[in-house]
């Protein structure tokens, strides 16, 4: 998206800077403009949809960054830092009414997503801090998923509501709100390599397409982007072990009469790490730990994504 081609000081290049800021996309840590979904929540079987049921999942995610890249993948040297902290509901319903006569389970779902994020760049003598709020939520009216011997199919069609409250002239709130809708189509699939589903290779794609900034005269580009993940389970420890990560692409250009900048830069960004999933029986609470650490990126910052996952079936 936007990038600076030379090294920024002073009040020109200040509010370069900032804009750069507000404009880049990434992952979570950095939900500028593009893209949207929270990149690094899901790894081990994200192509999967759960059996029929009612769920709640939370996630648990901190990001931290000290490296701002610009269009060419270089350092840009402003003394750059980024957390957050983050935690989300997920209200996950599934039903196999349709299974019979369709053959597919049919899901909705929806995501609140409270955060609280700072942001420094001290060399512009930038230091700021968000409060604790809740952000863009997001929702799927219509999940399909099937089920079949070796492979997990899901698609589902979902929406990024801005609901929440970005601040003028506070780049760190940036994180909270985006101040346009999303529409989001998603296809999961996960494939077992043995009989006994013990060995799982999965990946979730996502295609961002957004509207026009609310008095902006700004459409940020298309994001495409997926998560993948390789696991082995151990079922009689109740463990699932894997390698997981994310990939993203800003694949059109910025448009419209508000875009100052080179449109035709394109952030990009990539991540892997490993993961550890526990069931914990009793209380029948599935548990997953990951870390992941970004690489490759270009126009954004690059970081370190941690998440704690608990989910519950009731």
């Amino acid at each position: 998206m936007l990038y600076l081609k030379e090294r920024p000081a002073g009040r020109r290049q200040l509010a370069a800077a900032l804009t750069l800021f507000m404009a880049l996309a990434a992952s979570c840590a950095c939900a500028m403009e593009t893209p949207r979904y929270c990149l690094g929540v899901e790894g081990i079987k994200c192509g999967s949809a759960p059996p029929p049921g009612f769920y709640l999942r939370s996630y648990n995610a901190w990001y931290h960054s000290t490296q701002l890249k610009d269009g060419n993948g270089h350092n840009l040297d402003v003394d750059f830092k980024f957390d957050l902290e983050a935690s989300a509901e997920r209200f996950i319903w599934v039903t196999d009414a349709p299974k019979k006569e369709l053959g597919f389970d049919f899901g909705v779902y929806a995501i609140v997503p409270f955060m609280d994020s700072s942001m420094r760049m001290g060399r512009l003598g930038v230091d700021d801090k968000s409060r604790l709020g809740v952000s863009d939520i997001e929702v799927c009216p219509a999940m399909l998923a099937w089920h079949f011997s070796r492979v997990d199919v899901t698609f589902a069609y979902e929406f990024i509501a801005p609901v929440g409250n970005l601040k003028e002239n506070h780049p760190a709130t940036s994180v909270i709100g985006f101040e346009y809708w999303t529409h989001q189509p998603t296809l999961g699939v996960t494939g077992y390599l043995d009989k006994e589903k013990t060995w799982s290779i999965s990946v979730l794609p996502r295609y961002e397409i957004h509207t026009e900034k609310k008095n902006a005269h700004f459409r940020a580009g298309d994001q495409f982007h997926f998560e993948w993940g390789v696991a082995k389970a151990l079922p009689k420890h109740g463990i699932e072990v894997g390698v997981v990560g994310y990939c993203s692409w800003q694949t059109t250009d910025d448009r419209g009469s508000g875009v100052t900048w080179d449109k035709s830069v394109h952030d990009r960004v990539f991540a892997a790490g490993p993961e550890v999933d526990y069931f914990i029986k009793p209380i029948g609470l599935n548990m997953a730990v990951r870390y992941e650490r970004e690489f490759g990126a270009r126009d954004r910052p690059v970081g370190n994504m941690s998440t704690l996952t608990f989910t519950k079936r009731f």
